[in-house]
């Protein structure tokens, strides 16, 4: 990976290449597996992003990653976890907790650079295999395609709800539906149920078109989960 670029008398250019020592992989929005070269360098002495006394952990070491710029490594953010270790039977987890696309690059071009920490993430034994933390399995969670027309091919969902939530606090999700016009839909006249897509424990309480999701455990604080759900279009 080319990690630095200059003129050099206004006759040549000089850079520098830096060697990728492994694979960060990831699984995106859509479900797709991502592998990309990376330098992965110890972060001992850069700040990590976060305020400790809101954040509990239970290890402390911390990585920084160089990824080349484009349109996946655009897309990382915050609390995305990565399996990165040797150890493939019990893999040690990092989590992002912060990411730089300005430092490094110009113009769209050149790398962006991320501080990821110890994670109390716990993958399961299909994670380890895939290599991917988070990982759903695509095919059998959307619903098969079903026969239907137009306007209901363009249906819209809008999930509606903050994307943080409290240890002992409720918090409540509501999904409203819309058309290609963005003309709204009653619920009521589509057939869907939530989902939740997590290693531990989420307390789901289903109401109409509103879920409303509970965790009671502190040792879960900076943990992430998915919530989603399944539509079926009559």
């Amino acid at each position: 990976m080319c990690i630095e670029s200059y003129e050099v008398s206004g006759i040549h250019n000089e850079g520098k290449l830096g060697k990728c020592n492994r694979f960060l992989k990831w699984q995106d929005k859509y479900g797709n597996i991502k592998e990309i070269p990376a330098i992965i360098t110890t972060a001992s002495k850069y700040n990590n992003g976060e305020n400790g006394t809101e954040i509990v952990y239970v290890g402390s070491d911390q990585l920084m990653i160089f990824l080349p710029l484009n349109q996946d490594t655009i897309q990382l953010d915050r609390n995305i976890n990565f399996l990165i270790d040797e150890n493939k039977n019990n893999p040690t987890v990092y989590r992002i907790t912060r990411v730089d696309t300005t430092l490094y690059t110009y113009m769209g071009k050149g790398f962006i650079s991320i501080i990821v920490t110890e994670s109390q993430y716990k993958p399961s034994q299909k994670e380890i295999e895939i290599g991917v933390c988070h990982y759903i399995d695509m095919d059998n969670s959307t619903p098969p395609p079903l026969d239907i027309d137009n306007e209901k091919k363009d249906l819209i969902a809008n999930i509606s709800g903050s994307n943080q939530i409290k240890v002992g606090i409720p918090r409540t999700y509501s999904v409203n539906f819309t058309d290609k016009q963005n003309k709204n839909i009653d619920w009521n006249n589509i057939n869907f149920s939530w989902n939740i897509v997590s290693n531990f424990n989420v307390n789901l309480d289903k109401s109409g078109n509103s879920a409303k999701l509970l965790v009671n455990d502190d040792s879960l604080i900076g943990e992430s989960f998915y919530y989603k759900f399944m539509l079926i279009i009559n």
